[in-house]
């Protein structure tokens, strides 16, 4: 009996969800506002002029950005650019991965 056949395997698509991306001018209160409308969005693929910038996860943003005192009065107006996880060194995986998928982040899997 092969593995495969023991264990059924979860395709990409069966973990990611479509979801859109956002402008890299779009405001920190703006991304606080689409996590918070919509719990299946874990992370947001940003774009510039210049194409895919970075991504702002969930945890990041308000775990690590928006956990600090003042942080909302001092970020929540700026533009999200300030705060995304930059495309650099092995993160151009990333970036190659969401072309691949067409923007699709992760989302929890339907058990």
């Amino acid at each position: 009996m092969s593995l495969h056949s023991q264990f059924s395997a979860a395709l990409l698509t069966d973990v990611m969800r479509p979801v859109a991306s956002i402008a890299s001018s779009t405001s920190v209160t703006e991304i606080a506002s689409i996590f918070t409308s919509n719990a299946a969005v874990l992370m947001i693929p940003v774009c510039g002029d210049s194409g895919f910038e970075g991504v702002i996860s969930r945890r990041d943003l308000f775990s690590r950005h928006l956990a600090r005192k003042f942080a909302v009065e001092l970020y929540g107006n700026k533009p999200i650019s300030l705060l995304i996880n930059r495309v650099f060194g092995e993160s151009k995986t990333n970036a190659l991965l969401f072309k691949i998928t067409g923007l699709y982040t992760l989302t929890t899997p339907h058990l």
